[in-house]
């Protein structure tokens, strides 16, 4: 007779580890979060989702606000860090014009990678009036002035706060309107060609003024 229970081996094996039940969680939210919105998206949801206790949620992540930041917040900020790392280790070696492409494409990447909770968050925003999410909107304002620590070399009779928001706001609005931007039934352009291009436009800004 095989005996079944909570303590047998089988029912061991079965036992998910922490970091998996985290990453089954995590997986879960973002899902919902992007497909229902952050209003509409409920703890006891996103537990069933992963298979898992409602109570289980917030014993790893406290509140609904906490596993957005953790599912979308947190990531930001670690991709916005490892560029700014990136480019202190290479700064010395690049030329300013390398130095302007480098910033337009890492600020693209950026945004790209989290272009769809980024919708979310603004389209929220704009329904309602409130903020999009917690901490994000104002995490995102964060971490493009942040990136003023990769400005290491200034460039004579440049604004470069003013220059570095209005890059950041250039580069942002071409990825989170893509589809808006061109109209149905022609081609847009690839991300290469636009990388190039707002890399073209800033240069010759900033490096062919009037004196």
């Amino acid at each position: 007779m095989t005996t079944t229970g909570p303590n047998t081996p089988a029912a061991r094996r079965q036992r998910r580890s922490t970091e998996e039940v985290r990453a089954r969680l995590l997986e879960a939210a973002r899902e919902l979060f992007l497909s229902l919105g952050y209003e509409a998206t409920y703890t006891k949801d996103i537990a069933a989702k992963a298979g898992v206790a409602e109570k289980v949620l917030y014993s790893n992540f406290t509140s609904k606000a906490g596993i957005f930041d953790a599912a979308f917040t947190e990531p930001f900020a670690q991709l916005t860090d490892r560029y700014i790392a990136e480019w202190q280790a290479n700064d010395a070696a690049t030329t300013t014009e390398e130095r302007i492409g480098g910033f337009v494409t890492s600020l693209f990447e950026l945004a790209h990678r989290n272009r769809a909770v980024l919708r979310s968050v603004l389209g929220r925003q704009t329904t309602d009036g409130r903020d999009g999410g917690p901490g994000i909107i104002h995490h995102v304002a964060r971490a493009i002035d942040s990136l003023k620590r990769i400005d290491q070399a200034p460039v004579p009779g440049v604004d470069q706060d003013a220059a570095r928001i209005a890059v950041a706001g250039m580069v942002f609005g071409v990825v989170l309107l893509d589809d808006m931007l061109t109209p149905p039934g022609q081609r847009r352009p690839g991300r290469k060609r636009l990388e190039t291009e707002m890399t073209n436009l800033v240069l010759h800004g900033v490096l062919h003024r009037a004196p």
